[in-house]
């Protein structure tokens, strides 16, 4: 098991508070886990210990990349448990520079071929001007409150349960994603923006939103807005077109808007 520093760092336990959370706390709270926290050297004894009955969500923390390809590709005694239990999964790889640009969508799909009762969806974006790349991977229909890093490579649908979302990228966010966001996500109660690209197509340049080119979006549910590291653009734009957040009765609703 791990534990997280003040820093943000994950550190191994020692091994008699392991020992001990193992065999006394994990037997006793089992049936009310829904979320795991595991470093990979201890991985396969907390998950095959006991059952989760309740269990669906997993971050696997440190984990090599050998061991990540068998757990995925190969039949394990850990294969139930990802096949039938784990709708989010997180994964820390250790030492993945050469991977991470190599992966492509098709690698993921491939991993979770197995997974014959859920739609898998991947998307995995790469970010030069950062340098690190990213992977969403989730089963669909997506039932979590919360999506997070939502890049252009987006691949839409429809998410009915979730209430918060963010969006980051290296690369400039035009008006058609964020009318694919709307759609996606009508019952959004929040939205965080990070993104320093300039806009293509100004929003706010249109004089009185011009339905022949720009046409307002509206977000029913919204109400707070977050920029972060936002572009001048995205920061007039969301000011200017502010009267596109409505409720549901279409009157303005009650918001936060925070710039940063």
């Amino acid at each position: 098991m791990i534990r997280c520093s003040s820093n943000g760092s994950f550190d191994r336990l020692d091994d008699h508070i392991h020992d001990r959370f193992c065999s006394q706390i994990l037997s006793s709270i089992h049936h009310n886990i829904k979320w795991l926290d595991v470093a990979c050297s201890s991985m396969e004894e907390v998950l095959l210990r006991t059952s989760y009955p309740n269990l669906s969500g997993l971050d696997l923390h440190n984990i090599e990349k050998d061991i990540a390809l068998r757990i995925f590709t190969e039949e394990t005694p850990l294969t139930h448990i990802f096949q039938d239990k784990i709708s989010s999964l997180a994964i820390g790889v250790v030492r993945c520079e050469r991977l991470i640009y190599s992966l492509s969508n098709e690698d993921c799909q491939h991993s979770f071929n197995d997974f014959k009762n859920n739609k898998i969806i991947s998307c995995v974006d790469y970010f030069p001007d950062f340098k690190h790349g990213q992977c969403h991977i989730y089963s669909y229909p997506y039932r979590a409150k919360t999506y997070e890093y939502i890049t252009n490579n987006f691949p839409g649908g429809l998410f009915k349960y979730v209430r918060e979302v963010s969006l980051y990228d290296d690369r400039l966010f035009e008006h058609d994603f964020f009318v694919k966001i709307a759609e996606s996500f009508p019952f959004m109660e929040q939205l965080t923006i990070y993104n320093r690209k300039p806009q293509t197509n100004k929003f706010y340049e249109q004089s009185n939103y011009d339905n022949q080119h720009l046409s307002p979006i509206q977000y029913s549910y919204l109400s707070v807005l977050e920029l972060f590291s936002a572009h001048d653009d995205l920061c007039r734009a969301i000011s200017i077109g502010y009267q596109n957040i409505f409720n549901k009765n279409g009157q303005p609703s009650s918001s936060s808007f925070n710039v940063g």
